[in-house]
């Protein structure tokens, strides 16, 4: 399990913030995720063993798929919070080059 987590989970998630899920790629990586479990336990397809048995007996609750969605969302409201941050500090510089700039034109040393 712990090499499950360590090198495929992580291999199978780099990069996915910025994937577009659809159902035929969530279905992809299901059978991807179910493969290497199946390969961890040393279960043969022709055991028939049913997904959920393979995924309760490894230890696994979520598909990829969620982990996913959910590095998504967090990708999501990290960007949005960088793009209220940069909003905020641009106005707050805005702010300051107009109040110097009116300050530079009273004492008369600069003229734009």
């Amino acid at each position: 399990m712990r090499v499950y987590e360590a090198m495929v989970k992580s291999s199978l998630l780099y990069g996915s913030e910025t994937w577009r899920l659809t159902e035929r790629f969530k279905s992809r990586l299901k059978a991807v995720e179910i493969d290497v479990l199946k390969r961890s336990s040393r279960t043969s397809r022709r055991e028939h063993v049913p997904n959920e048995v393979i995924k309760k007996g490894m230890g696994v609750e979520d598909n990829i798929s969620k982990d996913i969605e959910r590095k998504q969302l967090v990708q999501a409201r990290e960007a949005h919070g960088r793009l209220q941050a940069t909003q905020k500090s641009s106005i707050v510089v805005t702010e300051y080059s107009q109040e110097k700039r009116k300050a530079q034109t009273r004492v008369g040393t600069y003229h734009p």
